[in-house]
């Protein structure tokens, strides 16, 4: 019994180690893509188009509506045929991009989803989307609060191979905000292994900066 327990202990620690690498690795990363932001790198370069479509939740398609109806799982329109799941529960959004991940991603504190989706495209072929969150301030009293806006960068998934946020940019503390996370598609999104890599704030963050749940130990 105590073999079998040390055997698990070294696993975790093994894991635990090899996630804390992952993450170091993917921060350096992000602290080089923030140098190059303040440099004025171009986010269209190597042949990546940015295309917009609207996210209008009134006009997606219901799947299922949890009981009592604190929640409702939705399927938007997307880009080209890949679709945009919402799923709402408590004032919380999970959004996955192509197909569901199985995850459930979202932010701390309460908020909703902006209209637009920024996608990334390829050769034709969205890789990545970015969507607006405004965050609700927890601490401050209704008459003194501040929205907070967190830009999230997703993978879009493909059947077998879901999506993941992958990186968060706070648009109240970066004032490049759209370009940091237009680049961190560009370079991340198509190796980024989801379930495996961790989704990272870039840049700085602060009090509204929404304290995703991705950004989480697994």
């Amino acid at each position: 019994m105590r073999k079998a327990e040390g055997m698990k202990t070294r696993t975790r620690s093994r894991a635990r180690s090899r996630a804390s690498r992952l993450a170091k690795r993917f921060a350096l990363a992000a602290l080089c893509l923030s140098a190059s932001v303040v440099g004025g790198a171009d986010a269209g370069a190597s042949g990546v188009e940015a295309r917009y479509t609207t996210l209008d939740l009134d006009a997606c398609e219901t799947r299922e509506i949890f009981e009592d109806g604190v929640g409702v799982e939705l399927a938007c329109a997307g880009l080209d045929g890949v679709p945009v799941l919402v799923t709402e529960g408590d004032m919380r959004f999970d959004v996955d991009f192509g197909v569901a991940d199985g995850r459930s991603d979202t932010f701390a504190p309460f908020h909703v989803l902006g209209t637009t989706i920024e996608w990334r495209v390829a050769e034709g072929e969205p890789f990545a989307a970015i969507l607006r969150f405004a965050i609700d301030d927890p601490e401050a009293a209704p008459s003194l609060a501040r929205e907070g806006s967190v830009l999230g960068v997703y993978k879009v998934g493909r059947p077998g191979a879901p999506g993941c946020p992958l990186a968060y940019v706070d648009a109240l503390e970066n004032p490049d905000a759209n370009l940091l996370a237009a680049q961190a598609a560009d370079a991340f999104a198509r190796a980024f292994r989801c379930g495996t890599d961790r989704a990272t704030y870039l840049g700085r963050t602060g009090r509204l900066s929404g304290h995703a749940t991705a950004t989480q130990e697994f």
